[in-house]
């Protein structure tokens, strides 16, 4: 990823934090909104791109998203929080195989490496509790403070 990318990237995270922090569990009702619309007007693209069976299925999907999105926050976080375990085992693994061969625990780079997939295995064992509050404002935090981390490590890999 370029430079810019990363702090975009960055941003956006810190900005999910907060937003999950102020609105709890309203926001995924929201994302889910936002995908369904997004889908709808991707499907209307592609019948104007003489791609009916993709349009069919997209507005469908988007169709489907809008009016059950809301019903099924909890299939969402469920989906949401077992994809984030994966991408933290993942890149933990990825890691220790390839990029910190000689991990000491004493170098704090090497810390903030391994701290970012780590947050994203706990935000992941967050969402799996049941969808109250403070399991919005805890996961807000620590997307917040991921966001951050990755923030520094854009700003630093010049």
């Amino acid at each position: 990823m370029k430079k810019t990318e990363k702090i975009v990237c960055a941003v956006s995270a810190m900005v999910f934090g907060v937003l999950f922090i102020l609105l709890k569990s309203d926001l995924i009702g929201v994302l889910m909104t936002i995908l369904g619309v997004a889908l709808f007007v991707f499907g209307i693209m592609d019948i104007l791109n003489q791609k009916i069976a993709w349009a069919v299925c997209k507005i469908v999907f988007g169709a489907l998203v809008i009016v059950c999105g809301w019903t099924l926050l909890g299939a969402v976080l469920y989906l949401l929080a077992a994809g984030l375990i994966v991408l933290g085992v993942l890149l933990v693994y990825d890691l220790l195989r390839y990029k910190l061969n000689d991990v000491s625990f004493k170098d704090i780079y090497c810390l903030m490496k391994l701290a970012q997939p780590l947050l994203c295995i706990l935000i992941g064992l967050i969402f799996l509790f049941e969808p109250l509050d403070w399991v919005f404002i805890v996961s807000g935090i620590l997307i917040a403070l991921e966001g951050g981390l990755l923030l520094f490590d854009a700003i630093k890999n010049e």
